[in-house]
Order: C-alpha cells, then sequence, then structure tokens
C-alpha cells in the first residue's frame, strides 16, 4: 500500500536541488526501490521546465521495459503516460495505454447517502443489506435512489467520475457494484483510487476498509483478495466529505502483473444478486456461566490411563468437580488414582 505520509518523507529525502538530470539517472538506479515511486512523481512535476518531453517520456518508457522494477513503479509510468497523451489530444493512444495496466471500467453505482459527520461509511444502507436489486428504490439524501449503470465508454481513461452521477455531492455515501469472472480461482491484487473513506467487499466479505480522508489518487491503497472460479461480486462503498466525488480501480494477480483480459471483461450487474450484500458476522460467542459445583466442567480434560510400559493405553474424558479436586488435596487423589491404575495394569 502507498501511505501518503510515506511518499511524503521519500520525497522530502531527497535533494530539492538536485538536477533533473541526476534525478533521471537515479530512477534509472532505484527501479526495485520503493524510492523510485516518490522520485517519479517528482520528475513528473518537472516534466514542462523545457518545454520538451522526449526525456521524461524515455523515462517512463525506461522503467516500463527494466526487468527489475516493481510492478507498481511500471503502471505509474503507464499511467504518467496516459496522462500526457490525454494532454497532448492523443485520446485513443490514451485508453489503450489504460487497457495495459486494467482498470476495472464497468459498474452500476447507487446514492447518495447520508455521510454527515462521516457517519456513512459504517451505516448500513439498503444496498448493503439487500445487495443488487435492480428495482429497489430507497430513500437516498434529500431524494430517493435507485441503481444505475453507467454508460459505456463512461470510465474510459479508468477513473470513475461520480460528480456526474450524484447529487448532492458533498458529505454523501455512494456504493459501486461490478462482476468479475475468472476461468479459475485465483489470488489478486486491487489497487484502489478514492475520495474520501471505503469499504470493499467480494462475494459479501469484506476485504479492504479505509477511514481516512483524502482526494482519489493512482493506486493511493492496495489490498489482496481471492477470486472464485465464475462470477465474483464486488461492491465498493464510498464516504466522501467535500471536493469531487469518484475512484478507481485495477486488478493484478499474485505477482502484481495487470489482469488486462479480466479488467476487460469486467461488466455490471443485469439482475438481482444477493451475493453483493454484505455478510452478517456472527456475533461472538458467549462464555457459559460459571458453575461453582463444576468449576471444571466442559474444559476438554482428558487422561491417559495405561500400564507403565506404555500398554493398553486409552483416552478418558475428565469431569472434575470442587469436591473431588480441591488444591493439593485433590492433586493428592489423583496421584493417588493415577498410581492405582498403574500397579492394577502390571
Amino acid at each position: 500500500m502507498h501511505s501518503l505520509l510515506l511518499l511524503a518523507a521519500l520525497i522530502a529525502s531527497s535533494p530539492v536541488d538536485e538536477p533533473t538530470s541526476a534525478l533521471r539517472a537515479r530512477i534509472a538506479a532505484e527501479v526495485d526501490r520503493p524510492q523510485a515511486v516518490a522520485d517519479l512523481y517528482r520528475l513528473y512535476e518537472r516534466r514542462d521546465e523545457k518545454g520538451d518531453l522526449r526525456d521524461f517520456l524515455a523515462t517512463l518508457n525506461a522503467v516500463k521495459k527494466a526487468p527489475k522494477a516493481r510492478a507498481d513503479l511500471r503502471a505509474l509510468a503507464q499511467e504518467m503516460r496516459a496522462q500526457l497523451a490525454v494532454s497532448l489530444g492523443q485520446l485513443p493512444q490514451t485508453a489503450a495505454l489504460f487497457d495495459e495496466i486494467a482498470p476495472i471500467r464497468s459498474w452500476s453505482v447507487i446514492g447518495p447517502f447520508e455521510n454527515e459527520a462521516r457517519a456513512g461509511l459504517l451505516a448500513v444502507y439498503g444496498p448493503e443489506k439487500d445487495g443488487y436489486d435492480p428495482k429497489a428504490v430507497y430513500r437516498g439524501k434529500e431524494h430517493d435512489v435507485a441503481w444505475r449503470t453507467l454508460p459505456a465508454g463512461y470510465a474510459r481513461y479508468g477513473y470513475v467520475d461520480l460528480a456526474a452521477v450524484v447529487y448532492p455531492r458533498q458529505d454523501v455515501a455512494i456504493y459501486a457494484a461490478t462482476v468479475l469472472r475468472p476461468a479459475k480461482a485465483q489470488a489478486a491484487i486491487f489497487h484502489l483510487g478514492a475520495s474520501g473513506g471505503c469499504r470493499v467487499w467480494l462475494n459479501g466479505r469484506l476485504v479492504h476498509e479505509d477511514g481516512a480522508l483524502h482526494p482519489s489518487r493512482f493506486d493511493q491503497q492496495s489490498f489482496a483478495a481471492d477470486l472464485v472460479s465464475g462470477d465474483n461480486f464486488l461492491l465498493v462503498k464510498l464516504a466522501h466529505s467535500s471536493g469531487k466525488p469518484g475512484f478507481s480501480m485495477r486488478i493484478a494477480d499474485a505477482k502484481d502483473a495487470p489482469l488486462v483480459e479480466l479488467a476487460r471483461a469486467a461488466r455490471a450487474p443485469d439482475a438481482r444478486a444477493t451475493a453483493f450484500a454484505a455478510a452478517v458476522e456472527a456475533p461472538a460467542k458467549k462464555p457459559a456461566p460459571f458453575d461453582k459445583d463444576q468449576p471444571f466442567k466442559n474444559l476438554g480434560l482428558r487422561m491417559i490411563n495405561g500400564d507403565r510400559r506404555g500398554r493398553n493405553l486409552r483416552i478418558e474424558d475428565v469431569e472434575l468437580t470442587m469436591k473431588e479436586y480441591s488444591g493439593t488435596v485433590g492433586m493428592d487423589q489423583m496421584l493417588k488414582h493415577g498410581a492405582a491404575d498403574s500397579k492394577e495394569n502390571e
């Protein structure tokens, strides 16, 4: 997971007045270290200082091709390359670049619900209890809400902009649902960026939770989860406070290699599916009441009997009562009983 505090610390540890050429050289030499992520962000901030992007693009391409480069560093370089393509108006190329990092683009969303005083993250609203129901209508913040499928191409560049989807947009909770269908069960790593607190459930099981306040950033957080063969139901809850609401999510395998085809085949749900609902955790089992007459009841105590040569061994469950066990007297009784059993079995 990329902590913003860690990133800030890494950036602060680098020389502020370092020449850009030296920064590029250091990135090339540290592609297998976390510091390279912070340094690549620093280089991105300097991309326009000479009005020539060729050296910067060359660094991004070198990072992408470096055999020892961290998977998250390669993905970041690809995302930066795609952002540059957007700024240069290279829109068809931009979509292809984003494809390579496996963003999940197909979603159905519902909201907004109340998130006043940041209470929405843990509040249990209808979609959390019912899963996906295309006919369901819930009371949201200021008006009724229902599930809506985002049109194809809405999240073309990986970011799901919710500002045009929900209203109001401040102090709101929003749900998003999608279906992933791998050919076989496999471990996966999800990379998430979210504008505020979030919770994520996979097949009803809570797999990620973050209560911090922050704008959405690329690969802000990462978490692992196991996919089953066939349909997997992914539910994201965003607890947004202020600014622009939205999120991005991409998926990789256990080695952090992007699962491009799986992400491309993701689909918004089109039929009722209770499998999206958050599983209700079983309450903690209460301890049995204390019985002063049988304080050792149900402790699972067992005694092994047999002769001193280890023959005729047998296991017996033992239920000790207060009368049978009272300090050293009870211990003496047990020892005498065990000694007598041994003599009888000789």
